[in-house]
């Protein structure tokens, strides 16, 4: 049996990443059913748990250098894992990795990755190398592959595809969309508007509760917080000691889902919060500086605002997010997104047959 080693962000307990990794693994069982696929994780007995593979830990160097052995393929799973905006170490993890497979004769490719920004010129340089010697190069949105293109990779090598992440979504929407249906009827006021901010850890816990506190005010409805990650969650406790309550950490991508999908608005500070709701025809709102955010609000005609927003402008685009036509506007353009941006995993038949 063919074997493929996904390498990426898991068993960390993102919700993001453990979305993408649920659509790479069920794209390469959909097109290659006989394929076994190993995970390098954070946590492999909860990546087995929830994604039914084989799974690693990402730190052992016997493990990991036994799992690239018996490897026939290497990918970089989906998510934006090549950035040192937070730290270098990740971007310098996985692309030494991706280059020592290479030394090891086994085929690389990036698959649907989030691209940037590498500040550092070592980092560009191996992103370069690595990319130079993939098999398959895919990258989710134009940014990403402009910034590879800038580091002098040539466009024409560089294929555009949507967020995994959103495929996956996007196939599983009339089944999410029932489960979250069933979650706001068993809601103490399943009449009652609902908003749902999802915060990041290090947010201004004052300043999130006065924009909770406004968008209350101006949908006359509910507030909660969700945290997707356990990151997140200290600061979505303690707005919810002063306004509004919390949901506990779910490290179960269904539960995220079901939750975010029985709001009437969403506003996130995370990309797979937004893409979750715009999926599921839920008002998104991006609350970020973040790039990776505002191309896909740009991408399927959500609501954006800045970091540095008033309270006032973050309750006004969630008032506008509510209009049912907006709504199902983004959902009809998330869909055609997956579907004219869909996988592409022929180049696996090259180098598992």
């Amino acid at each position: 049996m063919a074997q493929v080693l996904i390498a990426g962000y898991y068993g960390a307990g993102n919700y993001g990443d453990e979305v993408c990794l649920a659509g790479v693994v069920s794209e390469i069982r959909a097109t290659r059913s006989d394929t076994g696929i190993t995970v390098l994780s954070h946590d492999p007995s909860q990546t087995q748990k929830l994604h039914a593979v084989e799974s690693v830990s990402y730190v052992s160097p016997r493990q990991v250098l036994s799992s690239l052995w018996n490897a026939d393929a290497v990918l970089l799973g989906g998510g934006g894992l090549l950035q040192d905006k937070t730290s270098a170490r990740s971007a310098m993890y996985y692309l030494t990795l991706l280059l020592l497979a290479r030394q090891m004769d086994r085929p690389t490719a990036f698959y649907a990755q989030g691209i940037g920004p590498l500040r550092r010129s070592l980092l560009r340089r191996m992103a370069k190398k690595a990319v130079k010697l993939a098999v398959h190069v895919s990258v989710r949105d134009v940014g990403s592959r402009d910034d590879l293109v800038s580091y002098g990779v040539p466009s024409e090598n560089v294929q555009l595809t949507c967020d995994v992440g959103l495929r996956h979504l996007v196939r599983r929407r009339d089944e999410l969309r029932a489960l979250a249906r069933a979650h706001r009827a068993r809601a103490a006021r399943p009449g009652k508007k609902r908003a749902i901010f999802v915060p990041r850890a290090g947010t201004d816990v004052a300043f999130l509760v006065a924009a909770a506190r406004a968008v209350g005010a101006k949908i006359r409805g509910e507030v909660s917080y969700v945290p997707l990650a356990p990151e997140d969650e200290a600061v979505s406790r303690a707005a919810a000691a002063l306004f509004g309550s919390a949901e506990p950490f779910a490290p179960e991508p269904d539960r995220v889902a079901e939750t975010l999908g029985a709001a009437d608005v969403v506003v996130s500070q995370r990309l797979h919060g937004a893409v979750t709701a715009a999926v599921l025809e839920v008002g998104a709102v991006t609350w970020s500086d973040d790039p990776k955010l505002s191309r896909f609000a740009l991408a399927v005609s959500t609501r954006a605002v800045p970091s540095s927003a008033s309270v006032d402008d973050i309750a006004a685009a969630a008032a506008g997010s509510l209009a049912p036509a907006a709504r199902r506007a983004s959902a009809s353009q998330a869909a055609l997104l997956a579907s004219l941006l869909g996988p592409d995993l022929a180049f696996l038949d090259g180098v598992l047959n």
